[in-house]
């Protein structure tokens, strides 16, 4: 052929340059989304984690609350900060120390609450 050039077989031609032109292109745009698809995903998976151990936390709590709204129990800690039943009496209990051994223990008589009050 008088007007062909002669190429060396390494050289790429124009089309073949545009096409892989083309398919870097079509390759970088595939980058953004995937690595956002990527980040959302370690996000959901520490999302998640985070929620088993709140869900873990909220079944003991409730297991506390429900132990703690027995009747026995809800009375022991009552009677631990000094509450009484209508009509009982309380008693202080002031027992001698180590230093004050000449006065003797003394009880003093505590007025019931009044129920109207409270």
């Amino acid at each position: 052929m008088p007007g062909a050039r002669l190429r060396s077989p390494l050289t790429p031609s124009p089309r073949t340059i545009v096409i892989a032109g083309l398919f870097a292109a079509v390759g970088l745009s595939y980058v953004g989304p995937i690595s956002g698809y990527l980040s959302a995903k370690s996000s959901l998976r520490a999302q998640e984690q985070t929620l088993a151990e709140l869900q873990t936390e909220r079944s003991n709590l409730a297991a506390q609350l429900a132990e703690l709204k027995r009747p026995a129990i809800l009375e022991i800690h009552a009677r631990e900060i000094g509450m009484l039943r209508p009509g009982e009496q309380g008693f202080v209990i002031d027992f001698v120390t180590h230093k004050a051994r000449v006065q003797p223990f003394r009880i003093e008589m505590v007025p019931p609450r009044s129920s109207a009050a409270s």
